[in-house]
């Protein structure tokens, strides 16, 4: 018999913690909406903060079980990235900034060139590129070193 999905382990995923937030984030935001007679709901905090809500930021969706273990899928939604159809620009935004950068930067570097995007999209962004093939990463004493790979990087 044939299983749909694969253990979460092995696909590329992410979280609230990578994407710059925590839960407790999430509450504070929440309460201030609500207090302020504004939206306020959890679909809502993922919306403003272009976030997935379809697979709650992780990249990835349940679809069944294999005996006790849950299969997973990459979201169709965000393409396991997290970020919301929203957050489409922002992704734009990092590609083209490793495109400008030479082969070897680090995460400052783009943050440099895409002021207006998390820092949790723009590792969510290279840890996915890394995935892929296209780059490569090694940690050094001054942070993560990335590396293109690909040429059309």
């Amino acid at each position: 018999m044939e299983t749909r999905g694969r253990r979460f382990d092995e696909i590329p995923h992410t979280s609230l913690h990578e994407h710059g937030f925590s839960i407790n984030a999430i509450k504070t935001w929440r309460k201030q909406k609500f207090d302020a007679g504004r939206p306020s709901r959890l679909e809502d905090f993922y919306r403003v903060h272009g976030l997935c809500f379809d697979c709650r930021c992780t990249g990835a969706r349940m679809v069944g079980w294999d005996e006790e273990v849950p299969l997973w899928i990459t979201c169709s939604t965000c393409q396991g990235t997290g970020a919301a159809e929203s957050a489409k620009w922002q992704t734009w935004l990092v590609l083209d900034a490793i495109r400008r950068l030479p082969d070897s930067f680090g995460i400052a570097d783009v943050e440099q060139l895409c002021p207006e995007v998390t820092v949790g999209l723009i590792r969510v962004l290279l840890i996915g590129l890394k995935t892929k093939g296209q780059l490569t990463s090694e940690v050094t004493e001054f942070g993560d070193v990335w590396r293109k790979r690909d040429s059309s990087l």
